[in-house]
């Protein structure tokens, strides 16, 4: 679905998603919500330095409402000093990023928040927002770019920023600041601001698994379905949280079809939207609606089309196709690490499955696919910077 919102770039720290979050094109990103089951994200090694500055929590003083912006940019600065970029990175983010804090420009949210919280759309609270940036000084960072997995905010706490901005408005009521399921800060106690197709919203609560529904996927966060479904868990790889609506579905009740509830983990045959929804992880059919089905994955030797058909998980390239071993080095892979026997497959120029990465930041590459990194996109493709590999957020701003 379209996003309406000019990009700086994906790595300028999701600032330009809290700003767009904030406007009419909240309603094509959708939302993240409230309720169902957490689940754990992964971290891994780094590569990260011990790092030059202090903890933000113990015996600091909690920034004000109108601090809170240039905190942000510091403390994440000092987060990439940490994971090792070099002084020039450093910089560049500090130019991009620190336009978030230019009352009136394009990536003006953060300095937007204190009139907001002046005008009683929201509480501030500086103390939850030390709590927030202590979550950057663990000990082995993970040295992403995107903002939100940096500081492992899963989708029940990314409208406030976990109890920095905590919205004052009432479901039903109507809200100013609509958010998505890429970000944003949502002036509403409960559940998000959904877009009303203007420049405002409506409450709306995000419901858990088993509980009564409307709808459920992120096209459907509008301001028009009262009830969502949503199931808790961290961003996805890409520090979205597009997962946290297309993983369940609202669907009738068994016995009772006038009643619809949040459900997921579907049996062979059962309607579905996604893939996720499946046990088998295989919807056959739409991704906007309820109108797949829920199929076992073909075994090897059986015609296939995607590469997510197959049980081996690699969907043979010479015609016909059909399910079979997982591919080798060289061969095209459409963009799918699972389809290759190293479970490696190139995210830029031609999609083929490539040795699995071995190399650390800090030691030396000829190629960035010789680098272990947790990025994705231009940022993986960017791991080896001066015959060097370089962490995930280091490669974001790599000149």
């Amino acid at each position: 679905m379209m996003w309406r919102c000019s990009w700086l770039a994906v790595a300028c720290i999701s600032l330009v998603v809290l700003a767009c979050g904030s406007s009419e094109s909240a309603h094509d990103v959708g939302n993240a919500g409230r309720g169902g089951d957490a689940a754990s994200a992964g971290n891994s090694g780094s590569g990260a330095t011990a790092g030059s500055a202090g903890r933000a929590g113990a015996g600091a003083t909690p920034p004000t409402v109108d601090e809170f912006c240039a905190r942000w940019v510091e403390e994440f600065s000092m987060y990439m000093e940490r994971c090792a970029c070099d002084a020039a990175a450093v910089m560049r983010y500090r130019e991009q990023v620190a336009r978030a804090c230019e009352p009136g420009g394009p990536l003006g949210l953060f300095a937007s928040l204190p009139a907001a919280v002046a005008a009683g759309d929201f509480t501030y609270d500086g103390q939850a927002a030390l709590s927030l940036f202590e979550r950057l000084h663990e000990p082995e960072p993970e040295c992403v770019q995107e903002p939100f997995r940096a500081l492992q905010l899963d989708s029940v706490e990314l409208y406030s920023l976990a109890g920095v901005f905590l919205g004052t408005r009432a479901l039903g009521e109507p809200c100013a600041h609509p958010v998505g399921y890429k970000g944003g800060v949502s002036d509403c106690r409960e559940g998000a601001c959904a877009w009303d197709g203007a420049k405002a919203g409506v409450c709306i609560a995000l419901v858990g698994l088993g509980e009564e529904c409307d709808a459920s996927g992120d096209e459907n966060f509008r301001s028009t379905v009262p009830r969502l479904c949503h199931v808790r868990r961290p961003p996805d790889s890409d520090g979205e949280y597009e997962s946290a609506f297309d993983s369940v579905i609202c669907d009738a009740s068994v016995g009772d079809p006038g009643l619809r509830h949040c459900v997921n983990d579907r049996t062979d045959g059962a309607a579905c939207r996604s893939d996720d929804v499946c046990r088998s992880g295989l919807c056959l059919g739409s991704e906007t609606s309820n109108d797949g089905v829920c199929a076992a994955k073909v075994a090897n030797g059986e015609p296939c089309q995607s590469h997510l058909e197959c049980a081996s998980g690699a969907c043979q390239n010479p015609e016909p196709r059909v399910c079979g071993a997982p591919l080798s080095d060289g061969e095209a892979c459409q963009y799918a690490d699972t389809a290759c026997a190293s479970g490696s497959c190139t995210s830029d120029g031609p999609s083929v499955c490539v040795p699995s990465a071995t190399r650390a930041p800090g030691e030396s590459c000829t190629q960035s696919t010789e680098c272990m990194s947790s990025g994705h996109g231009d940022s993986r493709a960017s791991a080896c910077q001066a015959g060097r590999c370089v962490n995930d957020i280091c490669a974001a701003f790599a000149e």
